[in-house]
C-alpha cells in the first residue's frame, strides 16, 4: 500500500491564490458599484424626467385654468438663469413659493445643500412673430458629491397665452394718513382703508400701465414713554368693564353703525388687547416696539424720533433681505415683524415736506379722516428724568436757554432738579421738617444729576486724557445758585448771585457729602463728555439772608411756582436774559416768579475752531459752524451708568432719560420746522428765550392758546415779559388748547413747499383736529348720542355705560380718585403716573387702573380746578377738539376777511362739468354724472364762519397765502359755489404751489365708503395731470411715456456679445393718450430734465442690475450714486450699448427695464421693460 504524503498550499501557491481572489473581488466590486451607479443614475434621471413632466405639466394646467391671462403672466414663471430648490409652481396663501421639502416639491438637503433644482425657460419661438406663444423648457439639476449642479433632465413644449407684454407704465406715489389712533370723521376707518385698496386696484385693472405706489402714514409719531399701554378692547365690545384708564374703545356693541371705533389689528404699538399686552418686544417678531404718541404721552422730540425710526427701518430692510435670501436658497424663511412699514410716522412727513420739500416733490396726499385732521400730539421741550422707584418725586431736566444758539454766541445749559411731592406742593414747612429719607431736600450724594454730551470732549486734557485735574476745557464755565436749605431742610441763604461751583477733587469728604460739586471726564469708548452735578437741592424754599430783608428763592405761593412745583424753566424779565432766578433779591412779599435753574454750564463760542469735537472717524476736529449739540440728563446710578432709559428687552430706568438739542449754527433754518414752536402745553413752560416775544429767530413760538393767563385779577402774563398778552388766548376760538394756526401752518407749508397734490376725502374740510386718544361721533357717523363705553375709566362702578365724546364734547385728564389732594396727570411734562406706582402699574402693565378708587379720567377742566395745583391767573378751560366752521379759513389762510375760504352748509344736487367731464370719461371709471353735496365751498366769501383767533396776528397776517380754484370737476348751483375743484393754494411770495382737491361730497352715509374711495383716489390723478396747465403759477412737470424701441420680445439675439437697448419718451400718459382732455396735441416739455436708469434680471425680476456695473440696484428707486444714473443726453431716441459676453450671459431670458425719473426727483416715475432671450 502507497502512503501519500499529505501537506497544505505551498507559500507561493497562497500568495497566487491571494491575488487572483484579490482580483476577482476588485473587479466584482467593480462591476457592483458599477452597476449600482448605473442603476442610480437610471433612478435619478427617471425621477428628474418624471419632475421635468410634473412641472410643464403643472404650466400647462395654470393655462388651462384660466389663470393666465397674457403672455406676461407666463414669462413671470421664467427663472432666468438661475436655479431654484422649488420642484413646483404652487404657491402658498401669501403668493410664495411653497417650500422645497413640501410634498408636492418632495426636494431634500445633503451636507445643509438642497440636493435638486429646477429651471424653467419662457422664450417666444425663434421666427414666429407672435407675442402670445411661449417655448418652454423645464430643466432638472441634482447636485452632485462636490456641490456641482448636473442636469439630468430637460423637457419643452409649446405653450399658447392671450395678451400682451409688459405695458409701458407711469407709477405714481400716494401717501394715505390713515393714523392708527386717531379717527376718522364722516368716514369709518376700518372701511375707508379696505375700500381705498380696492379703488386703486380697480383703477389699475381698467388702465393698463398706470401704477400707483401707496405709501400707508399710520404713524403719528413714537410716544416719549415707551412703557405707555392703552387699553384696546377687540373680542370684547366697549360696554364690558374696563380695568384700564388710558383706554382706546375697540369693538362697539351688535348693532353699531360700524363693527370698530378704533381698530386693534390696524394698531402696531404697545397695547392692552382686552387686557393682554400685544406688540411688545419680541427679539424675531418686533425687536423694536414703540408707544403711542397722543393727547397723553406726547412725541418724542425730532431727533430722537428719526433716530428711532432710522433703527427700525435698519431692522425692517434687513429682515426683508434675510427673507429673500432664505427664499432664494429653498430655505424656510425668517418670519416677518409685527409691523414691516417702512414709511415715515405724520410728523416725518409732515418735516420734511417743509425742510427737505424734494423728497416729496409733488407728492399724492389723501387723509382718509375725512373733516378731522390728523396732527402728532408734538412739542419742543423735554420731560425730566426720574427713578420713581429710588428717588420718588424727585426730576432733573436741562434746557438750552436757545433753541438754535448763533454761531457767533455761546452756548448756556441750565439744569433743574425739583420735587413733585404733593407734600411739598400743599404744605412745605411740613415736607421740609421730614427726615431727609422720607423727603429728600438735596439730591442724594451717590444720586448726582449726569450730563452727557455726545462727540465732544470739555475736559482740560488732550484726546480725553483729564491729567488727574477733572478740569474743564478753556472757557467751558459750571456755574450755579447754591443755598436754600441743607440735607436736613433748615434754611441755607442762597448765593447771591450765579458762583463757580468747585470740582469734586478739591474738596474733602464732608463737604463732597454736602456741597454743591461736579466732576467732569472724557468717555473714549462712547466718544462724550459726561458731568456730574452734586447735591443738588430739589426744593427752592423762600429763605431770607444773607442780609437782613434780602429774600430768595421761590415764593410760597400760586404765584411763585408752577402748579405747585418749584420749577420755572422761562424767562421772568422784561430782559429776556434768565437774570431773574432764584438769586435775584426781593422784599419778602415778592412773590413774583423767577427762573428756577440750579446750574448753568457755558460752552464758548470758541469751540467751533478749537478741536474738541469729536468727528466721525473718532479724530478731534472742527465740525464747521453748524452742529446740532445733543444733552442727555439723567439722575446718575453707579450701578446703572449709562444703561438707563431702557425700555427693551429689559427695562432698565427707562424713564431716567431726559435728551434735548439746541443747534449751533449761521442760521435759524438750521432747526426743524416741528421744533420751532411749542404747539401744546403752558407757555409758561417754554424754557426757550428765542420764542419769546421780540426776539429775531422763533418770536411767539409759544403755545398761545394754554390759557390766557388773566383769570380774574390775576395776570400771570404780566409776570413773564417774553410772552405777548394780545396773542394769549383762553383756548383757541374758546374750543382748542393747542396751537391750531401754528399746527396749520405746518401742514399748509409743508403741502405748497412740496407741491403736493392733496384731498382730505369729503366733507367741511378740517372741521375737527385729532391729537391721538379722541373719542366722539355724531348722528352723521350715525352715533347720534357718540361712542358707547363702559363707565369704569370715567369712575362709573362695574357693569356702568354711557357715551363719551372728547371731541365736540370736553377732552378729559387723569386723576387719583379716592385720595385728597389727588394727584392728576401733567402731559405736557411728561407726568402720567405718580410715583408710588410706578413697580406695581406702570412698570407692569403701562396704564393705570380704572374704578374701585383708583383713577379715572374727568373734563380737564374739572381735574385742574379741583386740584390742589392750581396756578396763578390760570383757569384753563375744557379743552375742545372741534374747530368748527373757521378751522377751513384758518387753515387756507387767505384773502380778506370778507372774501375768505369757507366751506357752506347748503344741501344739492352736484353735476359733473368742465374737468370733471374727464372723470368718467377717460379712466374707463364708472363714475356718477351727478352726487349729494351738502358741504360746498367758495374762495371769496365770509359766509358760514367766521376768522381763527389768529387772523389778525403776525406771522398769519403778515403771511397770507394765496389761492385759485383752477378746475371744477362737480358744480353746485344750489349755492353758487363748488361742489368738488381743484384749489391752487400759492405762498405768499408766489414761489410753490400746492394742488388741493376740496370736496364737499356728502358723508359716507350718504354717498357710501366705496363711492368717496373712488372719487378721492381719481381725482388724484387728474389733478395731478391737469398740473400740466400752462396758465397754473406753478406748474407740476409731467412724467412722459418711455418705451423700450429695442430690442423687443421678438427680437432674435443670437451669439450677441452687445445689445443696442433703445429707448424714446413722449409726453403723453401711459395710454399715449394726451394727460387731460384740454392738452394740447404736441405738448412738450424740456427733455434734457429726464434721468434714466437702465436695469437688466437674469432671475425674472428678483434681482435687478445696471447694465454694464452690474451693481444691485432697487427698482422704482432712483440711486443715489450718479454714476448709476443716465442724463438725458439729446432730444430724441436714447441708446445704451450692453455688453453681454458669454462668459458672464449665458443662454437664457433676461429682463431689460429702463426707469425714468423727473431730474432730482425720487418721487413718481415712467417705466418699461422687456424679456430678451440671448440665444447660445
Amino acid at each position: 500500500m502507497n502512503r501519500h504524503r499529505e501537506r497544505g498550499f505551498t507559500l507561493i501557491e497562497t500568495a497566487i491564490a491571494i491575488v487572483v481572489f484579490a482580483v476577482i473581488s476588485v473587479a466584482l466590486v467593480q462591476h457592483l458599484a458599477l452597476n449600482f451607479a448605473s442603476t442610480n443614475s437610471q433612478k435619478d434621471s427617471v425621477h428628474a424626467y418624471s419632475k421635468a413632466q410634473a412641472l410643464l405639466s403643472e404650466i400647462q394646467a395654470y393655462v388651462d385654468r384660466g389663470e393666465i391671462a397674457a403672455a406676461i403672466e407666463l414669462d413671470s414663471l421664467d427663472d432666468g438663469v438661475t436655479n431654484r430648490p422649488q420642484l413646483t409652481i404652487s404657491t402658498d396663501g401669501n403668493g410664495n413659493l411653497v417650500p422645497p421639502d413640501h410634498v408636492i416639491s418632495g426636494n431634500y438637503q445633503r451636507n445643509g445643500q438642497w440636493v435638486w433644482s429646477r429651471r424653467i425657460t419662457v422664450k417666444r419661438l425663434s421666427g414666429l412673430r407672435n407675442r402670445n406663444v411661449r417655448y418652454v423648457t423645464v430643466q432638472v439639476y441634482k447636485r452632485n458629491a462636490v456641490g456641482i449642479d448636473q442636469s439630468l433632465a430637460s423637457i419643452s413644449s409649446v405653450v399658447n397665452s392671450v395678451g400682451s407684454s409688459f405695458p409701458t407704465s407711469q407709477v405714481y406715489d400716494l401717501y394715505l394718513l390713515a393714523v392708527e389712533n386717531i379717527p376718522g370723521w364722516w368716514v369709518f376707518m376700518e372701511s375707508i382703508v379696505p375700500f381705498v385698496e380696492s379703488a386703486i386696484t380697480d383703477l389699475e385693472a381698467r388702465n393698463p400701465g398706470l401704477a400707483v405706489r401707496t405709501h400707508w402714514i399710520t404713524k403719528a409719531s413714537y410716544g416719549r414713554s415707551e412703557l405707555y399701554q392703552p387699553l384696546v378692547n377687540d373680542v370684547d365690545d366697549s360696554l364690558v368693564d374696563k380695568q384700564f384708564v388710558y383706554y382706546y374703545p375697540g369693538r362697539m356693541p351688535a348693532g353699531s353703525a360700524s363693527q370698530f371705533y378704533y381698530v386693534p389689528h390696524m394698531i402696531k404699538a404697545r397695547m392692552l388687547r382686552d387686557g393682554v399686552a400685544a406688540n411688545g418686544y419680541d427679539i424675531d417678531l418686533n425687536p423694536m416696539p414703540y408707544a403711542l404718541a397722543d393727547w397723553f404721552n406726547h412725541a418724542m422730540r425730532l431727533p430722537q424720533e428719526r433716530a428711532f425710526h432710522d433703527a427700525r427701518v435698519q431692522l425692517i430692510r434687513q429682515r426683508r433681505l434675510d427673507i429673500a435670501a432664505a427664499r432664494r436658497g429653498g430655505f424656510t424663511p425668517p418670519p416677518e415683524f409685527t409691523d414691516m412699514s417702512e414709511e415715515p410716522t405724520l410728523r416725518l412727513l409732515y418735516e420734511d415736506m417743509n425742510t427737505d420739500p424734494d423728497a416729496y416733490r409733488n407728492a399724492w396726499i389723501i387723509n382718509l379722516h375725512g373733516e378731522l385732521l390728523p396732527m402728532p400730539a408734538m412739542r419742543n421741550y423735554s420731560d425730566a428724568a426720574k427713578l420713581p422707584d429710588q428717588l420718588p418725586g424727585v426730576r432733573v431736566v436741562s434746557h438750552p436757554e436757545e433753541l438754535h444758539t448763533a454761531d457767533t454766541d455761546d452756548v448756556y445749559l441750565r439744569v433743574y432738579s425739583y420735587t413733585t411731592d404733593l407734600t411739598y406742593v400743599t404744605n412745605r414747612a411740613a415736607y421740609l421738617a421730614l427726615p431727609e429719607n422720607v423727603a429728600p431736600k438735596l439730591m442724594a450724594a451717590d444720586r448726582p444729576i449726569a450730563i452727557e454730551i455726545p462727540n465732544v470732549d470739555l475736559t482740560d486734557g488732550i484726546n480725553g486724557s483729564t491729567n488727574g485735574t477733572n478740569g474743564l476745557a478753556p472757557d467751558v464755565e459750571i456755574s450755579g445758585i447754591t443755598g436754600g436749605t441743607d440735607r436736613s431742610g433748615a434754611a441755607v441763604p442762597y448765593s447771591t448771585g450765579l458762583v463757580p461751583i468747585p470740582p469734586r477733587h478739591t474738596l474733602t469728604a464732608l463737604q463732597q457729602a454736602s456741597v454743591m460739586h461736579y466732576s467732569i471726564e472724557y468717555d473714549k469708548v462712547r466718544r462724550s463728555t459726561l458731568i456730574l452735578l452734586y447735591n443738588s437741592p430739589v426744593v427752592s424754599p423762600w429763605v431770607q439772608g444773607p442780609g437782613a430783608g434780602e429774600w430768595r428763592g421761590t415764593f410760597p405761593d400760586r404765584r411763585g411756582r408752577l402748579y405747585g412745583f418749584d420749577y420755572v424753566p422761562a424767562c421772568t424779565e422784561a430782559g429776556l436774559d434768565f437774570s431773574r432766578n432764584l438769586a435775584t433779591v426781593g422784599a419778602v412779599g415778592d412773590n413774583r416768579p423767577r427762573n428756577t435753574a440750579r446750574w448753568v454750564i457755558r460752552l464758548p463760542q470758541k469751540l467751533h475752531t478749537a478741536d474738541r469735537f469729536v468727528l466721525g472717524s473718532g479724530l478731534y476736529g472742527d465740525p464747521g459752524k453748524n452742529v446740532m449739540l445733543t444733552f442727555r440728563t439723567q439722575i446718575w446710578d453707579p450701578a446703572v451708568g449709562f444703561g438707563a432709559g431702557v425700555s427693551y428687552p429689559a427695562a432698565v430706568q427707562p424713564d431716567n432719560m431726559s435728551e434735548t438739542y439746541t443747534w449751533w449754527t449761521e442760521s435759524k433754518d438750521a432747526v426743524p420746522v416741528t421744533e420751532r414752536s411749542q404747539f401744546l402745553g403752558d407757555p409758561r413752560h417754554n424754557p426757550y428765550k428765542d420764542l419769546c416775544n421780540g426776539d429775531p429767530d422763533f418770536p411767539n413760538g409759544y403755545n398761545w392758546y394754554h390759557d390766557a393767563l388773566a383769570n380774574g385779577g390775576e395776570l400771570s402774563r404780566n409776570d413773564y415779559p417774553g410772552l405777548d398778552s394780545n396773542v394769549l388766548a383762553n383756548r383757541w376760538m374758546g374750543r382748542m388748547r393747542s396751537d391750531m394756526p401754528r399746527m396749520y401752518q405746518v401742514v399748509r407749508t409743508g403741502l405748497v413747499n412740496a407741491g403736493a397734490v392733496y384731498t382730505t376725502l369729503t366733507g367741511f374740510s378740517y372741521y375737527y383736529m385729532g391729537l391721538g386718544g379722541e373719542i366722539g361721533y355724531d348722528s352723521a357717523n350715525g352715533y347720534p348720542s357718540s361712542i358707547p363705553t363702559n363707565f369704569m375709566p370715567w369712575g362709573g362702578g362695574s357693569g356702568s355705560s354711557g357715551f363719551i365724546n372728547s371731541i365736540t364734547g370736553y377732552r378729559y385728564l387723569v386723576r387719583q380718585q379716592s385720595l385728597s389732594p389727588y394727584w392728576w396727570s401733567i402731559p405736557w411734562l411728561g407726568e402720567l403716573y405718580p410715583d408710588r406706582v410706578y413697580a406695581s402699574d406702570w412698570l407692569a402693565a403701562g396704564n393705570l387702573p380704572a374704578g374701585g378708587g383708583n383713577f379715572i379720567q374727568q373734563t380737564d377742566q374739572v381735574v385742574y380746578q379741583g386740584s390742589a395745583q392750581t396756578t396763578y391767573g390760570t383757569s384753563m378751560l375744557a379743552d375742545r377738539h372741534i374747530a368748527a366752521s373757521e378751522g377751513c379759513t384758518s387753515f387756507f389762510n387767505i384773502g380778506t376777511p370778507s372774501s375768505t375760504f369757507h366751506h357752506q352748509f347748503v344741501d344739492g344736487t352736484s353735476s359733473l362739468v368742465l374737468a370733471g367731464l374727464d372723470l368718467g370719461s377717460r379712466y374707463n371709471f364708472p363714475m356718477p354724472a351727478t352726487a349729494p353735496s351738502n358741504r360746498p365751498f367758495r374762495l371769496d366769501t365770509n359766509r358760514d364762519g367766521g376768522l381763527g383767533s389768529e387772523w389778525y396776528r403776525a406771522p398769519y397776517s403778515t403771511e397770507r397765502f394765496r389761492a385759485d380754484l383752477v378746475k371744477t370737476y362737480y358744480n353746485h348751483p344750489t349755492s353758487g359755489g363748488t361742489g368738488s375743484g381743484l384749489v391752487e393754494l400759492r405762498d405768499s411770495g408766489g414761489r410753490s404751489s400746492a394742488y388741493i382737491v376740496v370736496n364737499g361730497i356728502s358723508n359716507a352715509v350718504a354717498s357710501g365708503s366705496s363711492f368717496i374711495a373712488k372719487y378721492s383716489v381719481l381725482t388724484m390723478v387728474q389733478s395731478f395731470l391737469e398740473g400740466a396747465d400752462p396758465t397754473f403759477s406753478n406748474r407740476i412737470p409731467q412724467l412722459p411715456r418711455v418705451e423700450i424701441t429695442s430690442p423687443t420680445e421678438i427680437t432674435e439675439l443670437t451669439q450677441p456679445t452687445q445689445v443696442d437697448i433703445g429707448y424714446d419718451v413722449a409726453w403723453r400718459r401711459w395710454d399715449d393718450q394726451t394727460y387731460t382732455s384740454a392738452t394740447p396735441v404736441g405738448y412738450s416739455e424740456d427733455e434734457n430734465n429726464l434721468d434714466y436708469v437702465v436695469m437688466y434680471s437674469r432671475d425674472n425680476g428678483a434681482t435687478w442690475l445696471i447694465c454694464n456695473r452690474d451693481v444691485v440696484v432697487t427698482p422704482g428707486e432712483l440711486p443715489a450714486d450718479p454714476l448709476l444714473i443716465q442724463p438725458d443726453s439729446a432730444i430724441g431716441p436714447e441708446v445704451v450699448r450692453w455688453a453681454v459676453p458669454e462668459a458672464s450671459f449665458p443662454q437664457g431670458t433676461y429682463l431689460v427695464r429702463v426707469e425714468c425719473y423727473r431730474r432730482g426727483l425720487r418721487l413718481h416715475y415712467a417705466q418699461h421693460q422687456v424679456r430678451v432671450f440671448i440665444q447660445r
